[in-house]
């Protein structure tokens, strides 16, 4: 299971962001997909390795300000691997891909740094998070490899001062162009034999 842990204090920041904004769209801004060349098209009951990754990025005020609607972006770098075996040293095909959300405001809402921040890092991943799983089962199957299916994402309190995984609270996941780490256990793919 993958998930995004906060403090109570930025489960309560980002829900007053939440409160005064409303979703405007999402939409997939960049991406760079690759499958090996020496890549075996995947046959037969063959298991596969995917290892996740995903950051928040950029932070963009597109238009209005004081009591005229305003217009935020919060953009999403996502880092997507699939290796043949246990781990993720035999890489068959990655997508690196970007999402932006636009999030427009209440008229007279001025959300702080720390607002922003809790929320790009928490509810803005969460709500690409179903477009970015989408993304990788189209294009892994249009690379020839089964239908890779990514975990749901979970928002959790943070309680103590570490990750999910034994990483401490300051790691962030890999940036798009690095190999991915990985956040939770290898999800296993099957293939489906094609006639």
């Amino acid at each position: 299971m993958l998930r995004i842990e906060q403090y109570p204090d930025e489960v309560r920041l980002s829900f007053e962001f939440q409160m005064n904004s409303e979703i405007s769209g999402i939409r997939l801004t960049s991406a760079a997909i690759t499958r090996m060349p020496d890549a075996p098209l995947q046959e037969g009951n063959a298991a596969l390795t995917s290892g996740v990754a995903f950051r928040p990025t950029e932070l963009r005020h597109l238009t209005g300000d004081g009591d005229e609607e305003q217009l935020l972006t919060f953009a999403v770098d996502f880092d997507f691997h699939i290796a043949s075996g246990d781990d993720l040293t035999d890489e068959l095909a990655k997508v690196q891909c970007r999402f932006e959300a636009d999030y427009l405001l209440r008229p007279g809402f001025e959300p702080s740094d720390e607002q922003m921040r809790a929320f790009h890092s928490g509810n803005a991943i969460f709500n690409c998070w179903p477009y970015f799983r989408e993304f990788i089962q189209s294009a892994t199957v249009r690379m020839g490899l089964p239908a890779a299916t990514v975990p749901f994402l979970r928002l959790v309190p943070r309680t103590d001062n570490s990750l999910s995984d034994g990483k401490p609270a300051d790691a962030l996941p890999a940036p798009v162009g690095k190999p991915a780490k990985q956040l939770a256990a290898p999800a296993k793919l099957k293939a489906k034999k094609t006639k």
